[in-house]
């Protein structure tokens, strides 16, 4: 019989159990944040119909589907597949509320993780399947609504011990507006693409492809970095723009700005770049993607105003706000900075030292577990130190023990594996120890 390997293919890999200790962990600390602001879970299908993935991503993008064949077919190019995985979240997340629209009470605020999966080069950062978590605000016209998506961005990068990061955002109205001003809004989305390409190139070949779109003296804002608040860059740049255009982008930029007052934090955290470009196939509005300052990840968090999407469906227009992250690029910066700094699980390795203690043993044990205390139980069959070496291994807080003596007298050994400390305790004592610590 053939010996199989045991390898991954390329851009694919398993999380061992301390990685999804990990990424439990981050994941929690987000939901928690979540939850106190009114959002609830939802789960969509990881497969969609292919005319919808190609609909929404063509062009180049329809390279990077994984196409799932039809029951029995055998690959051939000049059949395509009638289904995909999902290459998002988000388009999912569009599918679901245009079916249960009628349904649905809005605004609808709401999160998603799960898996997706792009059929990209794998490199640093970029695999061929990932994780990715969504938060959304589906029917919010408000300007608060952004502020309170930048709010919990702030607060969840907070909570795994991420402080030292910026938000950058930009408007979709103004490169539109940009792009009409100079009479090339019929290249809108090569130029903005060729933007988007800035940090991937010298600065020579940069401005060489800029002046393909407009001659050298109208882009002089695009090879350097800007002091200016976004409402006055945007005056002194569309000084001859279409005004109804420019109006709305200020009234937008500005109602924003007022609702960011209320939340200190995320002002310490922003960065206004003109030449930030997001998701042209479906922004509207506001944009941002979030950068930590000392680490080499790239954009750990990407969102913004996408008001149309839903309407693909032939559905009405249904204003909306999200953003999206995958736990990779955070997991690799923590683990890269030693910034692991996981709560330890409040749990208990009980060891019988033999048969006759093992009924009272499983008598704590249920105890134990009524009160939310989690027990890993080692039969008496297990001899001491393997017990031992497991808790070191697992980093498993308490060892208990029973032992003859311990039986006579009611008590238990207990052991703290971290501060190497013992201690003869009752069961109730040692619920009241745990609570307490």
């Amino acid at each position: 019989m053939q010996k199989l390997s045991p390898v991954l293919p390329s851009g694919f890999t398993d999380y061992g159990f301390s990685t999804c200790g990990v990424r439990e962990y981050m994941y929690s600390k987000w939901v928690n944040i979540l939850k106190k602001y009114g959002y609830k879970l939802l789960q969509t299908s990881c497969v969609e119909r292919r005319e919808l993935l190609e609909g929404k991503y063509g062009g180049e993008n329809r390279k990077l589907f994984f196409h799932i064949l039809n029951s029995s077919q055998e690959y051939d190019e000049k059949i395509k597949p009638k289904r995909g995985l999902r290459y998002d979240l988000t388009l999912s997340l569009s599918r679901y509320i245009a079916t249960h629209e009628q349904s649905l009470a809005f605004p609808c605020k709401c999160y998603q993780y799960g898996t997706v999966w792009r059929a990209e080069r794998t490199q640093k950062g970029r695999l061929k399947e990932f994780s990715q978590m969504d938060v959304d605000v589906i029917g919010g016209n408000s300007p608060y609504h952004e502020a309170e998506i930048l709010n919990i961005i702030v607060e969840g990068l907070y909570s795994v011990g991420i402080k030292n990061f910026r938000i950058k955002y930009n408007h979709r109205l103004f490169l539109k507006a940009f792009a009409l001003q100079e009479g090339i809004q019929d290249k809108e989305v090569d130029f903005c693409r060729w933007l988007d390409k800035k940090d991937k190139m010298d600065a020579d070949t940069f401005k060489k492809g800029l002046e393909s779109f407009l001659p050298a003296d109208r882009f002089p804002w695009l090879l350097c970095d800007t002091k200016l608040d976004a409402i006055s860059f945007y005056r002194s740049v569309l000084y001859n723009s279409n005004s109804q255009l420019l109006s709305r982008l200020l009234q937008e930029v500005q109602a924003c700005s007022n609702q960011i007052i209320h939340f200190p934090k995320v002002k310490k955290h922003l960065l206004f770049s003109p030449k930030l470009v997001r998701g042209l196939d479906y922004y509207t509005g506001v944009i941002f993607e979030v950068n930590i300052m000392d680490g080499d990840e790239g954009s750990i968090i990407g969102g913004g105003r996408y008001d149309k999407l839903i309407s693909l469906f032939g559905k009405k227009e249904i204003p909306s706000i999200g953003f999206s992250f995958g736990f990779d690029r955070i997991f690799n910066y923590l683990q890269k900075k030693k910034q692991l700094n996981l709560e330890k699980d409040k749990a208990i390795l009980l060891k019988p030292l033999h048969e006759k203690a093992e009924k009272v043993a499983l008598l704590y044990a249920a105890q134990w577990r009524k009160e939310n205390i989690p027990v890993i139980y080692f039969p008496s069959s297990i001899n001491l130190k393997k017990g031992l070496q497991y808790a070191e291994k697992n980093e498993i807080t308490w060892f208990a023990c029973i032992g003859e003596e311990e039986l006579k007298i009611g008590k238990i050994k207990f052991k703290n594996m971290l501060l190497r400390s013992t201690l003869s305790l009752s069961s109730r004592e040692i619920i009241e120890h745990i609570t307490n610590s």
